[in-house]
């Protein structure tokens, strides 16, 4: 018989979800009195209500997508060293509760909303603030950021400009691909539901590009085609010719935008420009040659240890999974993403697209930052729990 009480409505399932929504928010900044993250602290604090939601509500845990990551971690902790292989262990307590339905999806999507919305103001008006009288308003607190992360990005925190100097404001992230990222979420959910928040969605978007940010651009753009092409043209009866038309006006707008400095300096982060000119992709892709580019097949295909990266190179997942983990690791990881991919739908399926895509270009596969992505995906995923939340209406559905 199917339960009538959703357990997650519960004040567990509210923390929960804010437990979620602000671990991209707190993760720059250090602990009072320690050299350990904000958000390290908490996901190490919250493995006891975690372990006690899997023990109350084990029935309900998806196996299945558990046990996939579980091979994952599992080979993980064999090439860590230290007590660094708690981390992985973190992970996979922590997606093995939320797999039970804990997470409130109504509240979830609310403070992701809310957050994005209030990111997005806070670009807006650094933008507009430094268009006009040539500033910058900082929305970050240098002083109370984790050491490694103030000698990197004290001077960007402080004047807004990057390493092109190209004055690229991030609100309170650290940069404009970590705004994206986690914006891009709001974005989507203001989209999909019976009746969409086109106010927000908009705000949303105006702040996705007021960052500068390449892959915001992108990203932006890929989220309101998906949501025009599958959702919306489900509600409407959409016929071909009108995907036809609206991908015609879709390729005109770029074209429009090209031609335009300030969303052509954006473009021209992404695309690239002439030789020896900056390029976003080919930023993130620096360190391939040097660490790959005399490897074989059969050099990658344990990895070499978490220990041997090192620090100060930027390497994407992808690369950051290949070089520790090698291919054994990287194929698990993505066999459990393909899993998610299947059981996934509308946005949540974006959502996932969005992440797999991603690991060629950034770096999510930190514990904090799976444990963020995959936690939304699923919470937000109807049935990928085994527990009957009737009362939860599907992500495509008008929520409270």
């Amino acid at each position: 018989m199917v339960k009538s009480i959703s357990y997650n409505h519960s004040s567990l399932g509210k923390a929960y979800a804010l437990y979620l929504a602000i671990l991209p928010l707190i993760l720059a900044y250090k602990f009072p009195g320690i050299e350990m993250g904000i958000a390290t602290v908490l996901i190490a604090v919250g493995i006891f209500p975690a372990m006690l939601v899997i023990i109350m509500k084990r029935r309900y845990v998806n196996m299945t997508l558990v046990s996939l990551l579980f091979l994952y971690i599992g080979y993980v902790t064999t090439k860590t060293e230290g007590n660094n292989f708690l981390l992985p262990i973190f992970i996979l307590v922590h997606i093995t509760a939320i797999t039970t339905g804990i997470v409130d999806n109504v509240k979830l999507r609310y403070y992701l909303e809310s957050f994005s919305i209030i990111a997005a103001v806070v670009v807006i008006f650094q933008q507009i603030f430094h268009i006009l009288l040539g500033g910058h308003i900082p929305a970050m607190i240098p002083s109370l950021l984790l050491k490694d992360i103030f000698d990197n990005y004290s001077t960007q925190v402080t004047t807004g400009f990057g390493i092109e100097k190209l004055y690229r404001p991030s609100a309170f992230f650290l940069e404009p691909a970590h705004f994206s990222q986690y914006v891009i979420l709001g974005l989507g959910s203001s989209l999909y539901r019976k009746r969409p928040y086109y106010r927000k969605a908009l705000i949303l978007s105006f702040g996705l590009f007021a960052t500068t940010s390449g892959m915001g651009f992108v990203l932006t753009f890929v989220i309101w085609a998906w949501w025009f092409i599958t959702y919306k043209k489900k509600e409407s009866h959409m016929t071909s010719v009108n995907v036809i038309v609206f991908v015609t006006i879709l390729a005109l707008l770029l074209v429009i935008l090209s031609q335009i400095s300030f969303t052509a300096s954006i473009i021209g982060r992404f695309a690239g420009g002439d030789s020896g000119e900056y390029n976003a992709i080919n930023g993130r892709l620096f360190f391939w040659d040097s660490y790959f580019g005399d490897k074989s097949f059969g050099d990658l295909i344990y990895g070499y240890g978490e220990s041997e990266l090192e620090k100060g190179v930027y390497f994407t997942g992808f690369m950051k999974i290949l070089y520790a983990y090698g291919i054994i690791g990287l194929t698990l990881f993505i066999l459990f993403l393909l899993y998610l991919l299947l059981k996934t739908k509308d946005i949540t399926r974006m959502y996932t697209i969005i992440y797999l895509s991603l690991l060629f270009l950034a770096n999510l596969t930190g514990f904090i930052s799976i444990i963020f992505n995959i936690g939304v995906i699923i919470s937000l995923t109807p049935g990928l729990s085994k527990y009957k939340l009737v009362k939860i209406t599907p992500i495509t559905h008008k929520f409270c």
